[in-house]
């Protein structure tokens, strides 16, 4: 009979595995290790977006010189239709006018998603308000499926002349309907890409019903970008919450510190009259701030100064 020590030197005894103490050992390696780089890649992705959003102002402002150069009027940009305007100079792509770091575009309805569409003024002279709140329109009555926008087109500021209700569908957009009309005004609704949607009368205003897409939309335009000229260093459109930075002269409607969107580490892409795209902190450009930014980098040259 062989003993136990014959049988262990003809077949030596091998290690089936791990132990539970060594895999422990190296799923906490593992787990540091990811930890580690967890941020350097949130971090290179954060950038990549970044750069993206920069190179779609840039293409924005390509896209705009484009439109100067087959019109030949810096007037006949309108910042209430700028992405309509701007969309047959850049193919069309409307993913060029979203930020890829934008996740307020997810939440879909909301009292912005049918700024793309204006109202068209048929007065004399003729003029556009944006379907979102501002300094012709009043946000009113906000619920969580509807909202309703109050037009003012004369100068009473009653906001009695239009009133229009936004209600969310089924189908993800947005049912258009009049609430009241008592101006003796025409209207013509205009969609994003510049078409009309309908003419409004007061015959026809209560038979109102549209339904248009969610505009997505990651910037705002200048107001005043019609008058500026050749003013290369100022700002021709940021990283914003709304289609219109209205921002420049006494009468600016919009709170900045509000509206901006410093998407990028707390800084936001900017696009300047030139065509250059730089980041900038909020706090420096803001034109409410420092009224000497205001006049440097937001108001046309021929405008009134803010600062003293």
């Amino acid at each position: 009979m062989k003993s136990n020590c014959q049988l262990s030197a003809r077949c030596p005894l091998g290690r089936a595995g791990f132990t539970l103490i060594e895999l422990l050992v190296v799923i906490t390696i593992i787990g540091m290790l990811v930890g580690l780089l967890m941020p350097a890649l949130n971090s290179a992705r954060s950038s990549a977006r970044a750069a993206q959003c920069g190179n779609n102002l840039h293409n924005i402002g390509v896209a705009y010189r484009n439109f100067l150069s087959r019109d030949g009027d810096r007037t006949q940009f309108n910042a209430a239709t700028w992405t309509g305007d701007l969309a047959p100079h850049c193919e069309n792509s409307l993913q060029l006018f979203i930020c890829p770091e934008d996740s307020a575009l997810s939440s879909g309805f909301s009292p912005t998603c049918v700024q793309g569409v204006t109202l068209h003024v048929n007065w004399n002279p003729v003029f556009d308000i944006p379907f979102v709140e501002g300094q012709r329109c009043q946000l009113k009555n906000v619920q969580a499926d509807s909202f309703e926008l109050w037009f003012e087109d004369n100068f009473d500021w009653d906001y009695n002349d239009l009133r229009v209700k936004v209600a969310k569908t089924a189908d993800g957009k947005a049912h258009l309907s009049s609430v009241m009309k008592n101006s003796g005004a025409t209207y013509d609704i205009i969609g994003s890409d510049g078409k009309v949607l309908m003419n409004v009368t007061n015959a026809n205003h209560t038979s109102m019903s549209l339904d248009v897409p969610y505009e997505r939309l990651s910037y705002g335009v200048n107001n005043r970008a019609v008058a500026m000229g050749s003013d290369s260093n100022k700002i021709l459109a940021l990283d914003y919450r709304k289609k219109i930075a209205d921002l420049v002269g006494l009468d600016a409607k919009d709170k900045f510190s509000e509206q901006v969107a410093p998407r990028h580490r707390r800084s936001v892409n900017v696009l300047f009259m030139g065509g250059d795209v730089a980041r900038r902190m909020p706090d420096e450009i803001d034109p409410q701030a420092d009224l000497s930014l205001h006049d440097t980098l937001w108001k046309p040259l021929h405008d009134p100064k803010l600062s003293q």
